[in-house]
């Protein structure tokens, strides 16, 4: 089943931190290669199929606490995403989400043209190269930063916050909105894991890898308010459904 309206809701999912982990043993995973935003996309995957969010933003890390909260975008509410997965998961992994602590709420079916909103999004700033560049092959996925680097004579110095920034609003998704204000609040080298290449067994394994992660907040002028909505579902960038290209929304200060 998949969504069959166009309204779009926010989710608070609290997942079992124990038992996410247990799923991870479950699915034979390198557990300690295991980055939460891997392990969240395994557990909604199992719990919803092809209508799992889209997007999500991890609060709170596994380990951090008996529960990690989860925002994140769906067509679909809670209720309807409860009894989907009363359905179809095993009891084991319908255990891992509280379904007394999570709630959801629908959001706005238009905003308004014009419309100032502060934002904050966790993105994942990487490119994938037409060309072969330094010593990187083509259709290499690298980060913006080295790849900016590898651009430019040793001597060059290349500001990792603008190259960043600079890579945030060249963003297709974001061409309904006006990007008035930005800045790096976060930044990190995060290992994360993904699936690699099918082995000859026909199985894909899952291989450790090592990526920018960002978080970057602002102010934005929505322009186009369809287009808008339909980014706030898409979400931002690369390796979306692993914790990366929510974006979030908030009140702007005057």
């Amino acid at each position: 089943m998949s969504g069959t309206t166009n309204s779009l809701h926010m989710l608070q999912l609290s997942l079992d931190s124990k038992r996410l982990w247990e799923l991870g043993r479950m699915m034979r995973l390198p557990l300690r290669d295991a980055d939460p935003g891997y392990l969240i996309h395994c557990a909604l995957g199992e719990l919803f199929g092809d209508n799992a969010p889209a997007t999500y933003w991890v609060d709170r890390k596994p380990g951090a606490g008996q529960y990690v909260d989860v925002l994140a975008y769906s067509e679909l509410e809670l209720d309807t995403l409860q009894q989907l997965a009363s359905g179809l998961a095993s009891p084991k992994v319908y255990s891992i989400l509280d379904w007394q602590r999570s709630a959801s709420k629908p959001m706005p079916t238009k905003f308004p043209e014009g419309m100032v909103v502060a934002f904050s999004a966790r993105v994942c700033p990487i490119v994938r190269l037409s060309s072969a560049t330094g010593h990187y092959k083509r259709g290499a996925e690298v980060d913006a930063f080295l790849a900016a680097c590898a651009k430019v004579d040793e001597e060059t110095d290349v500001d990792r916050e603008e190259t960043y920034i600079d890579w945030f609003k060249r963003r297709g998704e974001l061409g309904c909105v006006e990007i008035t204000q930005t800045s790096m609040e976060e930044f990190a080298l995060s290992k994360m894991l993904r699936r690699g290449a099918k082995a000859t067994n026909g199985k894909r394994g899952a291989k450790p890898i090592v990526r920018p992660d960002v978080t970057i907040e602002g102010k934005l002028e929505i322009k186009d308010s369809e287009a808008f909505a339909k980014t706030l579902a898409r979400g931002i960038g690369r390796h979306r459904g692993f914790g990366f290209g929510m974006l979030r929304l908030r009140r702007a200060s005057r």
